[in-house]
């Protein structure tokens, strides 16, 4: 047997085998990352469209939007559930109203009441639509609490003549609220979508219930006087 053969592979090659085999798995971490996010993106907007079905199909059962929920203390009795104690605040989506799951993908359930809300889905409706039964003739009242969706540089992606029903939103892989969406005390009620110019970290999912297509729906439903 030749001699190079017989002594195996020299420690240079070595050197190259293993820095070969570091070069691949450091390509492959990045794109399974990557392909993680994007799970958890498509996951959200499974849940998004969820939400929003089951937003419709309460107000089909009792002709008006569920009030957010508020509660705070996990072991409540009606933590999740609709709170319509204060119908025009921002709180959150009361998932188990409506059979949801409690966190967006990038969250976890809460486990004691001073525990902060990231990971989890908020939501606000319009108090004319959420506090007692609405038929043709209710609209969305006025001012300041109407709520608007805008873009990054301020344009309005929503209708001034008929304003959004209700909002709902996560905050995505940073797990905080960006933009217009931070100002959860505010007193009017502007919103924020990705636009075509968003801020460097922006990465809120946000949808809005539209009032043309609610209504539309509940009269082909017969479920409006």
């Amino acid at each position: 047997m030749p001699r190079s053969l017989a002594g195996g592979f020299s420690l240079l090659e070595l050197a190259l085998v293993l820095l070969a085999v570091s070069l691949l798995a450091g390509g492959l971490l990045i794109p399974l990352g990557t392909q993680l996010e994007q799970s958890r993106l498509r996951a959200a907007g499974t849940q998004a469209r969820a939400a929003l079905e089951a937003l419709h199909g309460f107000v089909l059962l009792h002709r008006r939007l569920p009030c957010p929920a508020a509660a705070r203390e996990p072991r409540a009795a009606d933590y999740g559930l609709e709170d319509c104690s204060t119908p025009d605040a921002e709180g959150l989506l009361p998932w188990r109203s409506l059979g949801l799951p409690e966190n967006d993908p990038w969250g976890s359930p809460r486990l004691h009441a001073a525990q902060d809300w990231r990971g989890y889905w908020r939501y606000r409706a319009a108090p004319s639509f959420s506090a007692a039964p609405f038929d043709l003739d209710t609209r969305v009242s006025g001012g300041a609490a109407a709520l608007v969706v805008v873009d990054a540089t301020g344009r309005r992606l929503t209708s001034v003549a008929w304003a959004p029903l209700a909002v709902l939103f996560c905050a995505g892989p940073n797990g905080l609220p960006d933009g217009e969406n931070r100002d959860l005390g505010r007193s009017d009620a502007i919103y924020q979508a990705q636009g075509t110019l968003p801020e460097a970290n922006f990465d809120d999912l946000l949808y809005w219930i539209s009032h043309p297509l609610l209504v539309g729906r509940l009269a082909a439903a017969g479920r409006l006087p």
